[in-house]
């Protein structure tokens, strides 16, 4: 439960205890229980700045842990973390790479606990920068190593982490244990004994964050020569679990739905563990099983290293998962844990005596009071043979550097095009840029003072207003002599577009010759795409402060074979349908449960449908996963009047209406409805669901042009592109829908949607990315038929979102056609890029397909349309008479 803002504690820990990562959690709750056991009260601060959607705060794993053995804060913003100072005396920065850049730069300075008062005690225990070099900006690091100043007490978990300390933010900091290894094994195995999974049998346990075939193929090799069952746990979060359970392909042996205490009881039975996990390894050594650890460039590996020069045994680490096989004898052969746990032991005991310590520092004492008096002779002991003078030199040095070399500033520069893509306005105050055709090749280009140095390292800064529905915008320099430009970085506007940012990127010039700064318009997509670009600087930096930044948007130099692109965007649709129809037929979302209803309910339907064969007591298979689904909807507090769930109330009440005209006995069905269920049932209006006979109209009749024949309609349509200016009535577009609805689709789950939109922008910019309507003007509406894949229950279905939506699609261009209206179906067959952006633009959720645009208007009769002739139907019939 949350605390109440008038409690006391005398410790309060931040950090990402609450995060998905199991290592994470049982981090925080060792380091949590550690300080408590130094008797403090504590609190647990939750994740900072965290919305009510979050996924690390919903009801995952971590946070039913931490409910139930912290003492757990409420939600604090960046604006309002500094209540705390009322009910907390010392603040502790937990563990784990809370000061890699990547990270901290999410939550302000909060990690450097810059809401802090005066008053309060700051410390850190076992912070990570993550690598093994600083990816702070240059210009963060001045204000952070003053903000490391206030502490009172530093610790890091890498040996790396004391060289950047000392040597970037000018700070002395001790190396001490990653928290895991604070507790007493008993501990953990406590924890593991709240688990009720079954670890019988021996087992590999691999636990992998990031699976690839390599992984995989060394996880059967030992597995194979270790004679185990293998069984898997992937990272926790909820939205990565499907693709990695796909990417690991190891059949049957990935666990589902691992908690914390799951987590533990797996890694205390385990017979060997396998995994690329820092974490992993560290509870690998604290339960003593034999291992192999794999590193991750990308996720860090200087913490591996860090702990390997601790325990030693280097020889069961590798940063490529071949090793395994390559050098099996070395990760199969049997380890003794003396020496390991004596090393561990050894660390440990001196680094809780130094957390004990620090919970007690005067509060006058932090770090940049001592420096201002004589050195106390603890800190002179670290800072002995000039190591400070030395740091505070260099310092001095980078700055006399960066005075000496080139800084340009540019405000509202101007702006050259080399095509008619682009507009360029200048004013006052910006230079505004707008991408007319997002087309590659139009490029957009300002020219700097004077050349870039060959093999000197730049630091560019942007003021700009970016307005676009890409995910990244490139970067680049240009030659203007030869005119070839190169990427320098991405900027990933994310939801930051048409508002005032500012960006920052650093590169190295490769060659001579570059004095521009140009932009494609390519990148600038969607209504209004362009930029107002207020000022533009750079300065020189030293190569080493050269900082990765986004990762280009540029296509790859070597063309793809169209082989090859085929395989990628079915990829791309699989994992989409992966990701949101019904596994298992379990449902995972609103959506889900309302085609579980239909699914469920229209077997119900044929069922009932026979007439001369029915079969009294039928649907045993059905009746049980119908009963749960509407049960769970209305315990989740779910619309009783909802569309799908009233019809499966109709079925219900059909079906049990039917039983007892006959007499049959089914009480034992009833019994498995809730009582709220059972009252809905018992209310449901008889015509919504069940069935009726052939001949009678399902839906009432679409009232206009009621004298056309149906032959009359099909052979009159045709593909209109030129519209008049009269306005379409929404009543007609709600008619030609309604007639459309009359489509089938399978177990009428009716996964189609149909989304309108009449602001030309939008319009506009969405059919210039799908190209099939240029030179002809905007349309009055444009409608996008979509196929919602949340609808499907199965994974033969994969192709039905499309059968279902091209039938709903023909009947619409005929529903038009009878409501007077021109239609032109326009296709979506596109690459993923254009289909993100079109989706940014035009608001389509990732779990709708599309089927197909429709630009719809009246029409002048006479307009010209193609005259499309149809194939005789000879060649189209296929008579298979004799088979």
């Amino acid at each position: 439960m949350d605390n109440q803002a008038n409690e006391k504690y005398d410790v309060a820990i931040i950090g990402v205890g609450v995060g998905a990562n199991y290592g994470s959690v049982l981090t925080y709750y060792s380091l949590y229980q550690t300080v408590q056991s130094f008797g403090n009260k504590v609190l647990m601060v939750s994740k900072i700045g965290a919305s009510a959607d979050d996924p690390e705060i919903q009801n995952t794993h971590a946070i039913k842990f931490a409910r139930k053995h912290y003492n757990l804060s409420k939600i604090y913003s960046q604006t309002t973390v500094h209540e705390l100072n009322r009910i907390a005396n010392t603040f502790v920065i937990g563990s784990d790479q809370v000061w890699n850049y990547g990270i901290s730069q999410h939550f302000g300075k909060a990690f450097y606990l810059d809401f802090t008062e005066d008053s309060k005690r700051r410390i850190s225990y076992a912070a990570s920068f993550g690598h093994s070099k600083d990816f702070s900006p240059p210009d963060e690091v001045p204000v952070i190593s003053e903000l490391m100043r206030r502490f009172h007490a530093i610790s890091v978990r890498e040996d790396s982490g004391v060289k950047i300390a000392r040597d970037i933010y000018q700070v002395p900091a001790k190396q001490v244990a990653e928290p895991i290894f604070l507790l007493d094994t008993q501990r953990y195995l406590d924890l593991a004994a709240q688990s009720t999974r079954d670890v019988s049998g021996p087992y590999l346990l691999a636990y992998i964050l990031d699976p690839t075939p390599q992984k995989k193929a060394a996880i059967e090799h030992v597995a194979k020569e270790k004679n185990l069952k293998i069984r898997i746990i992937l990272d926790a979060w909820p939205h990565l679990f499907e693709k990695n359970k796909q990417s690991m392909g190891i059949e049957g042996a990935v666990e589902e739905g691992i908690d914390t205490y799951d987590f533990l009881k797996l890694y205390a039975n385990s017979s060997y563990v396998l995994t690329d996990s820092f974490h992993g390894t560290a509870f690998a050594l604290k339960f003593g099983k034999p291992f192999a650890s794999i590193g991750n460039k990308r996720r860090g590996v200087a913490r591996f290293h860090s702990l390997f020069g601790i325990v030693g045994h280097k020889e069961r680490f590798t940063l490529d998962a071949n090793d395994i096989l390559t050098r099996s004898a070395d990760f199969l052969a049997p380890l003794d844990y003396t020496s390991i746990h004596a090393a561990l032991d050894a660390h440990v005991k001196e680094s809780k005596l130094w957390l004990k310590s620090a919970l007690k520092t005067p509060i006058r004492n932090t770090i940049a009071a001592v420096e201002k008096k004589k050195l106390s002779p603890s800190l002179g002991a670290r800072l002995r043979n000039g190591k400070l003078e030395r740091a505070l030199r260099k310092s001095a040095e980078l700055i006399k550097f960066q005075m000496s070399k080139q800084k340009f500033s540019l405000r509202a520069p101007q702006f050259t095009a080399n095509s008619d893509a682009w507009t360029v306005t200048h004013t006052g105050q910006a230079t505004q840029l707008k991408a007319v055709s997002p087309v590659r090749g139009n490029l957009v280009w300002t020219d700097l003072p004077e050349p870039l140095k060959e093999d000197s390292a730049y630091e560019l800064t942007i003021d700009w207003t970016v307005r676009t529905a890409s995910d990244l915008v490139n970067v680049h320099i240009r030659n203007p002599q030869t005119g070839k430009f190169r990427v320098i970085g991405a900027v990933a506007p994310k939801k930051k577009t048409n508002v005032p940012r500012t960006d920052k990127l650093s590169f190295v010039v490769p060659t001579s010759g570059f004095s521009q700064i140009m932009f494609g318009a390519v990148h600038f997509i969607g209504v209004n795409a362009g930029a107002d670009i207020t000022g533009i600087s750079l300065r020189s930096i030293p190569k080493e402060a050269v900082v990765p930044n986004a990762a280009p948007a540029a296509p790859s130099k070597r063309k793809k074979d169209a082989a090859t692109v085929v395989r990628e965007l079915g990829e791309h649709d699989i994992n989409r349908f992966i990701n949101f129809y019904a596994q298992h037929r379990i449902s995972r979302n609103v959506e889900n449960a309302r085609s579980l209803l239909m699914f469920y309910s229209h077997g119900f339907e044929k069922g009932l449908s026979r007439s001369e064969s029915f079969r009294p007591g039928f649907g045993k298979d059905y009746m049980l996963p119908l009963a749960e689904e509407m049960n769970k909807w209305i315990k989740a507090g779910r619309d009783p009047k909802d569309s799908f769930f009233q019809i499966a109330a109709s079925v219900m009440h059909n079906y049990f209406e039917r039983h007892r005209e006959i007499g049959f006995d089914v009480s034992h069905f009833w019994k498995l409805f809730h009582t709220p269920v059972q009252e809905a049932i018992q209310k449901a209006d008889k015509g919504t669901g069940g069935v009726q006979a052939a001949h009678l109209t399902r839906e009432a009749e679409v009232d206009r042009f009621q004298n056309r024949s149906f032959v009359d309609v099909v052979f009159s349509r045709r593909s209109v592109r030129e519209f008049t200016s009269d306005p379409v009535r929404n009543e007609d577009i709600e008619r030609a829908i309604r007639i459309a609805q009359q489509a089938p689709s399978v177990c009428n789950r009716q996964p189609v949607r149909v989304h309108q939109f009449t602001n030309p922008d939008a319009i506009k910019a969405a059919l210039e990315l799908q190209g099939g309507f240029r030179g002809y003007k905007t349309p009055p509406k444009l409608l996008l038929i979509t196929s919602d894949l949340s609808a499907f229950v199965g994974a033969v279905e994969r192709n039905q979102a499309f059968i279902d939506g091209g039938l709903f699609m023909m009947l619409l261009l005929l529903g038009l056609e009878q409501m007077g209206l021109g239609g032109c179906s326009l296709n979506t067959a596109m690459n993923a890029e254009r289909e993100k952006a079109i989706r940014n633009i035009l608001n389509i959720p990732e779990n709708e397909v599309f089927i197909s645009f429709v630009a719809v208007g009246h029409y002048d009769p006479a307009v010209l349309t193609p005259r499309s002739k149809r194939i005789p139907v000879q060649e189209v019939l296929a008579s298979h008479e004799k088979a």
